[in-house]
């Protein structure tokens, strides 16, 4: 039975990790073959899955409502949502070595090794992109990050909206929650720095064999209006 209440499911829960879509599907997130049926087949076992609270209430971490908006994308643009991201983000920040999955044919891609092995393990590809299939170089990230700066492409109402915090109210008893998610962010203000002041954007991604950190300091919080 179909759980009426995924009806209520907004864009922005989705992406600020209050759908109350239970977590991550993980079979066949990741696999050394890629899975071009994935998105498809996640969302059809979402189809009797129970939500695990009222949509808009708690924040709990969830990559599953990253792969929805990712379907979305893909049916309003019409586009595949590695073409998507292409035309409208890496190519116009000039993110040369950014790709959703590894870039065919590559062979600026850092191998892993298992043990004194001399062999590298079969390349590894994140089926779920919306969740962490973006496979980047440091100079990239850089040019993403820039665009947290005030002046950057982004106006000064889309940096406001994009960087404030949007968990839920019902995620913490009272007070404020110490992981304060924003739209696709893991913390838009994280704690360590909160005391000197300094607001600090943070996401994480990690897969079987890679992980990555991001932060971001934004120049002057307060032009954000």
């Amino acid at each position: 039975m179909v759980d009426e209440r995924y009806k209520e499911i907004t864009v922005r829960m989705l992406l600020n990790h209050t759908s109350g879509i239970p977590g991550t599907i993980n079979k066949d997130s990741a696999t050394a073959v890629k899975n071009r049926a994935f998105v498809q087949e996640t969302l059809e076992r979402l189809r009797t899955t129970s939500l695990v609270n009222d949509p808009g209430r708690i924040s709990v971490y969830c990559n599953d409502g990253f792969t929805v908006a990712l379907a979305l994308v893909e049916r309003v643009s019409g586009l595949s949502y590695a073409d998507f991201v292409e035309q409208n983000i890496f190519s116009k920040l000039g993110m040369t070595n950014t790709s959703a999955y590894l870039k065919e044919g590559s062979a600026n891609v850092a191998r892993v090794y298992e043990g004194e092995s001399e062999f590298p393990l079969p390349l590894e590809h994140l089926n779920a992109l919306a969740s962490g299939g973006i496979a980047s170089a440091a100079v990239d990230l850089c040019k993403f990050g820039e665009i947290f700066q005030v002046g950057s492409m982004l106006t000064p109402a889309m940096l406001a909206e994009y960087t404030r915090a949007q968990y839920g109210p019902e995620t913490v008893p009272a007070g404020a929650p110490l992981i304060d998610s924003g739209l696709g962010w893991d913390q838009v203000q994280v704690y360590k720095f909160r005391p000197l002041g300094v607001d600090v954007l943070a996401k994480s991604g990690r897969t079987l064999h890679y992980s990555a950190e991001l932060y971001v300091a934004p120049r002057s919080a307060s032009a954000w209006g």
